[in-house]
């Protein structure tokens, strides 16, 4: 979560979901709600917000070609 927390800028925005990585930077200007309220989530968790105002939406299959790839886990 390190490495995506770097990336909460409009010129660089990725989110994570569900242990899913998305860069959101190419859908910010055609968000319906506006580009600030992903902003809001750049860097961080998504889940919360998403389920706010979506929530019967299914958001792996709306983020489909943002995903990047998986939260690393932490070792044990």
């Amino acid at each position: 979560m390190n490495e995506v927390s770097q990336h909460n800028t409009p010129e660089d925005a990725w989110t994570t979901m569900n242990g899913k990585v998305y860069n959101l930077t190419p859908y910010l200007k055609y968000h319906p709600g506006g580009v600030q309220i992903l902003l809001g989530v750049a860097g961080k968790d998504c889940l919360a917000l998403f389920k706010k105002h979506h929530a019967w939406v299914n958001a792996h299959a709306l983020l489909e070609k943002c995903f990047i790839g998986y939260l690393e886990q932490p070792s044990v």
